[in-house]
């Protein structure tokens, strides 16, 4: 298998990294190869190294530390990824995270994210930060953000306020804004800051995010009894569509 890994061929190499991996822990004599597979050109193998090394545990700890000196970015984050699971917070580790965190996308942050809850305080801060900021433009990946959120668990104070703030002055999309009703106590929020955002979707001529949010509110008991009337109001008015009346006795009782 080692010899399989000098290989040309991408394919030949991904899979000699899974044989490899299957053998769970991976051998002593493999790790330094494996390790030179950090700066491969193919992103998944570079990947399924680090999964690689991570499967030989401690003692692979001195050859990823030698890595974080490799000249190649690439092989430097998931060596410090790897090092940081491995129980590694020593600052060079810290500091090489959080530079590799600037070059990932949203998705990748997510997975960081979810992974590295338990991370140092430094590392967490800045992940939780560039989640927040994920936020404003999701794309694809709303779901993965938001559940790296919750995973991180007890947001700091500043990401909630940030969150907060963000609702407030609208600078997440109708999307984002009514997930975050629909799921922002598990991040912490306040269920008062949440009833007021959700609150301005009654009026809403969207439909579907009227639904959503008398859905949302319907969870918060006595915190949304303030918009029992515009409830009411809602459910009373044979103007309204079935599903939004439905929804609105739904929230009601």
């Amino acid at each position: 298998l080692l010899k399989v890994l000098k290989s040309k061929n991408d394919s030949v190499r991904l899979r000699a990294l899974y044989a490899l991996q299957q053998m769970n822990p991976l051998p002593a004599e493999a790790i330094k190869q494996v390790t030179s597979l950090l700066k491969d050109q193919n992103y998944k193998i570079r990947e399924e190294a680090g999964i690689a090394l991570l499967l030989a545990g401690d003692k692979a700890k001195l050859e990823l530390q030698k890595a974080l000196s490799f000249n190649d970015i690439n092989a430097n984050f998931i060596a410090a990824k790897t090092l940081l699971k491995l129980g590694d917070n020593s600052p060079l580790v810290t500091l090489v995270l959080l530079e590799g965190l600037k070059q990932e996308n949203c998705r990748e942050k997510s997975y960081i994210g979810t992974a590295f809850k338990k991370a140092n305080a430094a590392i967490k801060n800045e992940i939780e930060d560039q989640l927040v900021s994920c936020l404003q433009f999701p794309g694809q990946d709303k779901d993965y953000i938001l559940e790296a959120l919750i995973e991180l668990a007890t947001l700091e104070h500043q990401t909630l306020t940030k969150i907060a703030t963000a609702i407030t002055e609208r600078k997440f999309s109708d999307d984002i804004i009514l997930s975050l009703g629909e799921t922002g106590e598990k991040l912490g929020l306040s269920r008062i800051n949440l009833v007021t955002a959700l609150n301005s979707y009654l009026s809403n001529p969207n439909n579907t995010n009227k639904a959503r949010a008398i859905q949302a509110l319907g969870v918060f008991g006595d915190d949304a009894k303030s918009l029992l009337p515009d409830l009411f109001a809602i459910f009373n008015d044979l103007n309204q569509e079935d599903l939004i009346r439905h929804k609105a006795l739904l929230a009601i009782t």
